[in-house]
């Protein structure tokens, strides 16, 4: 009897969403200064008042979304 086992992934902390949402609000912390000592809604208005923030923080996202879950991440289920 042959038994097939089908991608045996171990997931990781660093694929965990997350991980991945608290390093990257500590990148951004790092970029932009300002951010760095504000509270939890404080960060979130900072965020979405700056477009140039903003733009930076969707395209850090997009990546990490890629770089940890690949094209998986932007297809529908049915595809």
């Amino acid at each position: 009897m042959t038994v097939m086992v089908k991608d045996m992934h171990i997931p990781t902390i660093e694929e965990d969403f997350e991980y991945q949402f608290k390093e990257l609000i500590k990148d951004m912390k790092k970029a932009y200064p300002q951010l760095a000592n504000l509270s939890s809604d404080d960060l979130q208005d900072a965020i979405w008042k700056d477009k140039d923030i903003c733009v930076e923080f969707a395209h850090k996202m997009i990546e990490r979304a890629f770089d940890f879950g690949g094209d998986e991440m932007f297809e529908d289920e049915e595809d």
